[in-house]
């Protein structure tokens, strides 16, 4: 009889073992709220080049306020989840499940109605900065400080995203390119921070934003203004990236073309050699050509350049429709073994 106890006990711990040496299930892709009508695919603008700090930026709800506001809700569609939703109305996800005790994110079924935790505001209209703006006088005009225009937006929070469009003109790339921006308002506060491009190397001729953040709150006239940070140039012959562009891109505009999805495989041209990380940056603009949002794909698990990265990325808008989605792909390389120093 103990003898049968123990095979008991035997052959459960055996199961045991074997299923947590099985195959784990796969996480669904977490997905942006459905959209709420057909995508239609935009004209695109894709940059081959070459990482920085991630920044994730969210958008802001637009909606008209009334004397009474009416509280905003989402009704919950096919590939929605409370992720999606809180990172497109620019809200934490622990500030939506708050809202919403009565709802088990986990058992989320189509047409449940979410609460969102923000006030209606009006649809944010970007302040543009024309910053150190250049006299009438020509000569005066090409020695004076470079402009760089910025588009800020007030988020769900109340705090400032500023875009500021860094535009090389030069031949030659421009690498850890930064701003220092500086915010006002008409109370008088003003406040600084630094602007990253997200993407450490802007290749010839190319616009790249850089974005801040401001805490809240502000007044309702924003004054912005950005200059130059630091900067380096590309050093010729660099071999810290590796060369690769995005093949087969589509783009597919979302949400009332508040966001824009971009699919497609990163291609290496070396092919017999392994990457560290990659990034894969895309902006979006309105039709004048306006910063509306952007956003960053990472992957800084390296792998080998034998074979194609499928990437998929959404970007959103802080305000208004997109009309242009840019794309940049950088792929980091390992760095080189030191020499060995020889032996006395």
């Amino acid at each position: 009889m103990k003898t049968r106890h123990y095979l008991i006990v035997f052959v459960l711990i055996t199961a045991l073992i074997l299923s947590a040496c099985g195959p784990k299930p796969d996480i669904s892709a977490i997905l942006p709220p459905d959209p709420s009508r057909t995508a239609t695919l935009v004209p695109s603008a894709t940059a081959t080049f070459l990482p920085s700090p991630s920044h994730t930026l969210s958008p802001s709800p637009t909606s008209t306020p009334t004397a009474t506001p009416e509280p905003v809700t989402f009704k919950i569609g096919r590939n929605d989840d409370m992720f999606s939703v809180a990172l497109y109305f620019g809200v934490s996800l622990d500030a939506l499940k708050t809202a919403n005790p009565e709802v088990n994110p986990n058992a989320m079924r189509v047409g449940t109605e979410l609460l969102i935790p923000i006030t209606p505001t009006p649809v944010p209209t970007p302040t543009i900065a024309p910053a150190n703006t250049p006299g009438s006088n020509e000569e005066e005009d090409s020695e004076g400080p470079e402009i760089y225009k910025t588009y800020c937006y007030r988020d769900a929070m109340l705090g400032v995203y500023c875009y500021s469009v860094i535009e090389n003109d030069n031949d030659d790339a421009l690498e850890n390119v930064s701003l220092l921006v500086t915010l006002s308002d008409e109370t008088g506060k003003t406040e600084q921070a630094i602007a990253t491009t997200l993407i450490n190397v802007i290749p010839p001729h190319t616009s790249v934003p850089a974005a801040s953040y401001f805490l809240p709150e502000w007044g309702e006239r924003l004054t912005a203004s950005a200059e130059l940070d630091f900067q380096l140039p590309y050093a010729e012959g660099e071999e810290r990236y590796l060369e690769v562009e995005l093949i087969g891109q589509t783009t597919e505009l979302l949400l009332d073309n508040k966001a824009a999805r971009i699919n497609g495989e990163i291609s290496f041209k070396n092919k017999n050699t392994a990457y560290m990380a990659i990034y894969v940056l895309s902006v979006a603009y309105d039709k004048d050509g306006a910063v509306l949002g952007m956003r960053r794909f990472s992957d800084i698990e390296g792998g080998l350049t034998s074979y194609n990265k499928p990437v998929s990325i959404t970007v959103y808008s802080m305000a208004g429709e997109i009309a242009r989605v840019d794309v940049f792909v950088e792929a980091l390389a390992f760095p080189p073994e030191p020499a060995e120093t020889p032996t006395p």
